[in-house]
């Protein structure tokens, strides 16, 4: 049997030195809990990229033209192209126009094209019939030679060769084309017909030179450059839910109605979007990589960011490739930022009293110091203090607590 536990002179029971283990293992517990134990980690410094991908909102410099008549339009140019001011791009014919006229019109003109190669064929064949009078001359020497001679067999095929020759010349003279009156005439029946045809058609020019369009969507008048200082988040709410609609320039016109546009390619486009503040990790002059139309990419920087009510309006800023875009008015891109910096878990940023900070650990205390993202991804940020030099690479901080 055990001996007896005293203190003093007082005999301890058992149960009673089982319940002070209990009490210190439960004092013990409580201390875990209310002064808990964290880890520490080193500050990196490093570059990351992140991605992400944002309905965004198309403005240009452009402006729309109209057409003069209603009518049939005929186009010279396409979509994307580069065209000069007065240049012309396409031919309208008015409604009432005569398609019998014009088509009289092209067999005239078939008529002459026909005679012009004609005449180029009589060039051709004067030359041919000045060689064979050549050539028959020489014959003709060499036959009176061999006549003079008495050289049977030479004066015969000499002969044959000159009788040949006769033939060759008498199917050349029958290829003659018709007098030159026969085109004067067809000249006139010309500038008639053309006369009776102006009454109908219309040429349309470039009224400024540019990027053009036949493709209108509406939103050329309300989102020019200058909807860059005007536009607000209830507006870019209301555009973003309109429906995309385009209207390509139809075949037809209206007279007064829009028929093309023209793009500034020397001034710059803009895309905007809108993000919660919390994931606005963009500052005016951040250089970025867009991709859009097949993952094409993009060189752009940010031009502003306007927070609101818990949301940021940012606007992008493009130099380059308005061409690609010209028919694009809303669209969703793939933002990507670089960025590189101070590196440090995610979960080590604590949000205390609507200020985001870590907890750096020096000199055998903790101390809370205020940051700024400016960027994240996989996990990982890149941030910097708020006032400078109060976090460097190597500093420790805490990214949670110890594992039991």
């Amino acid at each position: 049997m055990a001996s007896p536990f005293y203190i003093g002179n007082r005999k301890v029971k058992l149960r009673f030195l089982i319940f002070i283990v209990l009490l210190i293992l439960g004092f013990s517990y409580m201390y875990k809990l209310l002064i808990p134990s964290y880890k520490y980690i080193s500050i990196d410094y490093k570059k990351i990229t992140m991605e992400k991908s944002i309905p965004v909102l198309l403005i240009r410099d452009e402006k729309v033209f109209n057409s003069p008549i209603y009518g049939k339009a005929i186009k010279n140019v396409r979509d994307g192209d580069t065209v000069n001011k007065d240049q012309q791009i396409a031919v309208l014919y008015k409604e009432n126009y005569d398609e019998h006229i014009a088509n009289q019109l092209f067999i005239v003109q078939d008529k002459i094209l026909k005679y012009q190669e004609g005449k180029l064929l009589d060039q051709v064949l004067e030359a041919d019939l000045g060689k064979l009078g050549l050539e028959i001359d020489i014959l003709l020497d060499d036959f009176r030679m061999a006549k003079k001679n008495k050289n049977l067999s030479l004066l015969s095929k000499k002969e044959s060769e000159i009788r040949t020759l006769l033939s060759k010349k008498n199917k050349l003279l029958d290829l003659r084309t018709e007098p030159d009156y026969y085109l004067s005439k067809l000249y006139a029946e010309e500038a008639s017909l053309l006369s009776r045809i102006k009454e109908w058609v219309i040429e349309v020019n470039a009224e400024e030179a540019g990027i053009i369009s036949f493709t209108i969507d509406g939103y050329e008048n309300i989102l020019g450059l200058d909807a860059l200082e005007k536009l607000t988040f209830q507006d870019f709410t209301l555009l973003m839910a309109n429906k995309d609609d385009q209207f390509p320039s139809e075949q037809n016109t209206k007279a007064e109605h829009p028929f093309y546009k023209i793009v500034n390619p020397q001034s710059n486009w803009y895309a905007v979007f809108e993000i919660p503040i919390e994931e606005c990790y963009y500052k005016v002059g951040d250089r970025l990589v867009v991709k859009l139309l097949k993952d094409k990419p993009f060189d752009t920087s940010v031009e502003s960011v306007s927070p609101y009510d818990g949301k940021a309006l940012v606007t992008l800023s493009f130099k380059s490739a308005v061409e690609e875009v010209i028919n694009t008015r809303k669209t969703t891109m793939i933002i990507e930022k670089t960025e590189e910096g101070l590196a440090i878990p995610a979960k080590s940023i604590y949000n205390i009293n609507d200020g985001l900070g870590v907890y750096v650990y020096k000199d055998n205390e903790e101390k809370f110091i205020n940051i700024k993202i400016n960027a994240q991804a996989n996990g990982i940020a890149i941030v910097e203090p708020i006032i400078t030099n109060q976090l460097r690479a190597g500093d420790r901080i805490r990214i949670g607590k110890q594992q039991e």
